[in-house]
């Protein structure tokens, strides 16, 4: 994989733009949407779809890491004729590990 492994977060840059970086660089820069006037309400729905980007950004890599380890969990899993009963037990860790990266990124 070829992106930037290290933890990523969110910070402001010296605009009050929110960035998202990691400890060596930044990743990804959100210009605000501008708030013309008479036009709030499509403000509003800009500023919902920028906080909901930026959310959606900052945890790719766990998104990604969570595709990964289900991906080779199925893989393992399914490689067997018997294996029913294996794969019933680690139903509930994947389903947890999923339910945990939607939630970080909704």
């Amino acid at each position: 994989m070829k992106h930037t492994k290290a933890k990523w977060w969110i910070t402001l840059s010296l605009n009050k733009e929110k960035v998202v970086r990691s400890e060596n660089r930044f990743i990804c820069i959100f210009p605000k949407p501008n708030h013309y006037t008479d036009q709030d309400e499509r403000y509003e729905e800009e500023m919902e779809e920028y906080e909901a980007n930026v959310k959606l950004v900052v945890v790719a890599p766990e998104l990604l890491e969570a595709l990964i380890q289900l991906n080779e969990g199925f893989k393992s899993e399914w490689g067997d004729e018997d294996n029913s009963d294996r794969v019933c037990k680690n139903i509930e860790y994947w389903n947890k590990l999923a339910s945990n990266a939607i939630k970080k990124a909704k």
